[in-house]
């Protein structure tokens, strides 16, 4: 390389080297032989370029060796490739549903790491032959009764494309097939409930419209006090009461449950005191009005007792307890004021003495047998 100095100056240049292994330079002197700085912008360029383009071929000489073991890898992986290329492709020949097979990605599976497969085996049941899998589905929304129906018909069309069976699980799953049971089965036990206690009235009282009466007229409560969970549930958010999404089932069977007893209780004390002063004085219109004096005030007092408890119930932020605690204020308010001290009497005054009636036969039957 050549530089130019840009000096007024004479100037010579001789070649020169800083050790065995610095390229090649030329150090510029004076014309008495000494060295002298360079003294430009352009010089000091020129020495980078030269100090830079040497070095790049330094490199490329320490480099050049690299190339023959690169060219070999890269032919032996080539090499590797199509062997494994063929192989395949026999397996295919010999069995040709090998890849598509459940049983091929099955044994990947199961051969992974094993702190790989302790992940996999949440999902799919590796221990016994993959023969059962599990899909985590995570709701964007709230769990509701038409999300739970698209996942039941998803698992349906999954189980006849996969000739299995296939179905929904989980806590909100399990609550919801005990909720389904329970509906279906509530109109069984409200019968069984209802033909059992009048079988139970007519032994104690010893007539059959009575008993019947005071049957519907327990149902009557309960109903009511359904019909009244609806339209509190209806209530705008913010409201004292209500504003639930749905009517719980297991606390629909506990407001059935409690609410169709306590009314029997109630029907039974009074109706006893009744057909006490009628086999008495064989006046029915004085057995009702003897009957609704002597335990009106006992079983409103009683009734006042517990709606003030299940009132309280209906104030809970738990929607079960509050639904309860409504249902059962409702339905035991109502049977102890207007249902026993008013529809009752009312309507064994209409029916009359018939109320008293008993086919001989069953009064034959049931002899003199008294459970009071």
């Amino acid at each position: 390389m050549v530089l130019i100095g840009l000096n007024t100056a004479a100037s010579c240049s001789i070649p020169a080297r800083i050790g065995s292994r610095d390229p090649p330079q030329r150090l510029q002197t004076d014309c008495l032989g000494f060295p002298r700085a360079p003294s430009g912008g352009a010089e000091r360029l020129a020495l980078g370029s030269s100090s830079l383009a040497d070095n790049l071929g330094r490199a490329y000489t320490l480099s050049h060796p690299l190339e023959p073991g690169l060219n070999k890898a890269a032919t032996q992986s080539a090499s590797g490739g199509i062997v494994l290329r063929r192989q395949s492709h026999r397996l295919g020949q010999v069995s040709p549903g090998v890849f598509r097979s459940g049983y091929f990605n099955l044994a990947a599976l199961d051969g992974a790491l094993p702190s790989l497969r302790s992940r996999i085996d949440r999902a799919v049941d590796l221990d016994r032959g993959g023969q059962a899998a599990q899909i985590l589905v995570v709701p964007r929304y709230k769990h509701t009764a038409a999300l739970d129906k698209r996942l039941r018909a998803d698992a349906r069309r999954l189980g006849r494309r996969i000739d299995g069976t296939a179905g929904v699980a989980g806590d909100l799953a399990e609550l919801t097939d005990y909720a389904h049971v329970s509906s279906s089965k509530l109109p069984l036990v409200v019968a069984v409930v209802s033909f059992l206690t009048f079988l139970s009235l007519v032994m104690i009282l010893r007539a059959i419209l009575v008993p019947a009466i005071a049957v519907l007229l327990n149902l009557l409560s309960v109903a009511v006090a359904f019909g009244v969970l609806s339209l509190v549930s209806g209530l705008p958010s913010g409201s004292p009461l209500g504003h639930w999404e749905y009517i719980d089932t297991i606390g629909a069977v506990a407001i059935f449950a409690i609410a169709f007893g306590v009314s029997i209780d109630y029907s039974v004390f009074i109706l006893v005191r009744m057909r006490e002063e009628f086999d008495r004085t064989h006046d029915h219109e004085a057995a009702v009005r003897v009957g609704v004096r002597r335990t009106g005030r006992v079983i409103t007092g009683a009734a006042l007792m517990m709606v003030a408890v299940f009132a309280a119930f209906a104030t809970s932020n738990l929607a079960i307890v509050a639904q309860l605690g409504t249902g059962l204020t409702v339905a035991i308010l109502l049977d102890a004021t207007i249902i026993r001290l008013v529809l009752l009497p009312s309507l064994l005054l209409l029916v009359g003495e018939r109320s008293w009636w008993l086919p001989a036969p069953l009064g034959r039957l049931i002899g003199d047998l008294r459970l009071t």
